[in-house]
């Protein structure tokens, strides 16, 4: 791997997948593949497993919209979902967990 790929490349390839099972092992190669680069380390390293977190929340998201029916959709629902710590900033490290908060749009939703 010379660069990692984009945000952008993620959610390509994660739009194919219809399991979670699915998700699970791109993630897991993935993680792989970026730990195992000799080319990319420090900030650029935690902004690649960054980007990847934000592909697999957005489709694992996605997927549960369209779990639930009802003409939800991930843009539609008054939900935001927020990133904070070294997650939120990009800098999430090989070893970090996920610091993320679901904001409905009113209270008690």
């Amino acid at each position: 791997m010379n660069t990692p790929p984009s945000l952008e490349q993620h959610l390509i390839c994660l739009r194919e997948f219809t399991e979670i099972a699915q998700i699970a092992d791109y993630l897991r190669t993935q993680k792989s593949e970026i730990g195992k680069s000799i080319t990319i380390r420090g900030l650029e390293t935690a902004r690649a497993l960054s980007d990847l977190m934000d592909a697999v929340l957005r489709t694992m998201f996605a997927m549960a919209c369209q779990h639930i029916g009802r003409g939800a959709f991930p843009d539609t629902l008054p939900l935001s979902i927020v990133a904070t710590g070294g997650y939120g900033r990009r800098e999430l490290c090989p070893h970090s967990d996920l610091d993320i908060t679901f904001i409905p749009h009113r209270d008690g939703d």
